[in-house]
């Protein structure tokens, strides 16, 4: 075996990971029988063949070693590129799409944010289906949390917790990192359970709902259909409109962090209001569906048309309250962001909302509702600063507990690399397509805040330029990760 510093421990650990993911690429195989595709199954295994080989080759060359920080952090960004690379074979191999196309639909799957290359899902094998459904799903919580499950324990684990960031950036249902991790799933798993059964009682057939609670859990947003959930009403499905309030609140369920749920199962019903996060994050919402809903009717108003019907506003309110939900952490939709539905004001809102996404401790992307409030504090306290004594001091408190001055300065960076990773893939997609300014703004917020949806047709993904195409991926990396792991990659000093 070699043994080339921390780098080895970074190569053997990705080597238990692929061998994790082909076994997970076996499991559509029996989706795949069940919906009468056998011709399906032997790409599956192709490509769980090769992904045990790449993973049996780093671990026979390279050995285990330190896991530090950095290193946690490698793992993770190089893990979610391995992952979709191997993942993106049963694409190119069923489908024969080319291989970057399917790398970025399998990019999109793992971190949950819903762009997708691909067009007439409806034809789409359901092997495949379940596939696309399945990386969103094991993207919710994280491929490492899972395999957290069944490969390390000790301090290699609690590294590899705190690096990948979307379980939490910290969050603890119980002191242990490995009790953590089982907690976190099992209430995943039940969460997706009750979506699966509530969308059947509801008129989904099993496959469907099982495919949409696995991405309605994991606040992911793939569909089986092009039209995603607006769907069901375009075919005229007899419950279109109780699916989507239904959908509605799972996608609202799905922005709110873990230890609300972990708490409510102590019967501690105040966890659904008590604390400024959940409390700015039900507002957030309320204030966005008012203001696009208000926007739509007096518009639409003023242009003379009808508006004065019940069934009409409920209509109005729903498709405001859907998509804003939508935004703010799942990605699905029941109809384009670029449609006349939405105004100049309400697409502003939106796109801000992209970058914002859920709670902490949620599947959802986004910076975060609390880190938003934080920042918020700063300001606060800097207009304070501006008018006090020269040595005052003011410490960042949150409900009743101090912020350290080095959390306050992560929270920053954060979000400026977002805001600037965002307005930087926004020129660049400018620059490299005819798009209009705002429109290409809004794709590269999409990517970075893990949504999906944007002011970019979803027809016109697929033809977008492949550097844009390798900025989304960048983005959505990078938003899923939470920029830190990586730049650290990307760093030349790591390298060293």
């Amino acid at each position: 075996m070699f043994r080339l510093g921390p780098g080895s421990a970074v190569l053997h650990c990705l080597g238990n990971l692929f061998l994790f993911l082909g076994g997970v690429l076996l499991l559509p195989i029996p989706a795949a029988l069940l919906c009468r595709e056998p011709q399906h199954v032997l790409p599956f295994i192709g490509a769980a063949i090769l992904a045990l080989a790449v993973g049996g080759v780093l671990l026979s060359v390279f050995r285990a070693g330190r896991m530090g920080g950095r290193e946690a952090a490698a793992v993770c960004a190089l893990g979610w590129v391995g992952c979709s690379l191997l993942g993106a074979v049963p694409y190119c191999l069923i489908l024969h799409l080319g291989y970057f196309d399917a790398f970025f639909e399998t990019l999109s799957g793992f971190t949950t944010t819903g762009f997708t290359v691909l067009r007439h899902l409806e034809r789409l094998p359901r092997a495949i289906l379940f596939w696309r459904s399945l990386t969103q799903f094991l993207g919710g919580l994280g491929i490492l949390t899972f395999f957290l499950l069944t490969a390390f324990r000790g301090s290699a684990a609690h590294r590899l917790f705190s690096a990948e960031a979307r379980h939490g950036g910290g969050v603890r249902l119980t002191p242990g990192v490995w009790t953590t991790t089982v907690a976190l799933w099992r209430l995943y798993a039940a969460l997706a359970l009750i979506e699966f059964v509530t969308l059947r009682l509801v008129g989904l057939d099993t496959f469907d709902a099982l495919t949409h609670a696995f991405t309605l859990a994991s606040t992911g947003g793939f569909s089986n259909y092009d039209a995603s959930i607006g769907h069901f009403a375009a075919t005229g499905h007899p419950h279109a409109r109780a699916l989507e309030w239904t959908i509605m609140l799972f996608m609202a369920v799905g922005g709110v962090s873990f230890l609300v749920y972990y708490r409510l199962l102590q019967r501690q019903w105040r966890a659904l209001w008590e604390g400024v996060e959940i409390r700015w994050y039900w507002g957030l919402l309320a204030l966005i569906t008012v203001a696009i809903f208000v926007e739509h009717v007096l518009k639409v108003r003023s242009a003379g048309a009808p508006w004065r019907s019940w069934s009409y506003l409920e209509y109005t309110l729903r498709q405001s309250a859907f998509t804003t939900v939508a935004i703010s952490a799942t990605g699905y939709s029941v109809r384009e962001l670029s449609s006349h539905f939405f105004f100049g004001f309400a697409r502003q809102l939106l796109v801000f909302l992209m970058l914002v996404g859920g709670c902490v401790g949620s599947t959802a992307g986004g910076i975060k509702v609390l880190r938003i409030v934080v920042l918020s504090r700063i300001v606060g306290r800097q207009i304070l600063r501006l008018s006090a004594p020269q040595h005052a001091v003011f410490p960042l408190v949150l409900e009743g507990r101090r912020i350290d001055e080095e959390e306050v300065q992560r929270i920053t960076a954060l979000a400026f690399g977002v805001v600037a990773l965002a307005l930087l893939g926004g020129a660049l997609t400018a620059f490299a397509t005819y798009l209009p300014t705002f429109r290409a703004l809004s794709g590269m917020c999409s990517a970075v805040g893990n949504i999906g949806p944007c002011l970019i047709p979803a027809r016109q993904i697929a033809g977008l330029p492949v550097v844009v195409k390798a900025l989304y991926a960048l983005g959505m990396l990078a938003g899923r990760l939470e920029i830190f792991p990586v730049l650290i990659v990307l760093s030349r000093e790591a390298w060293r």
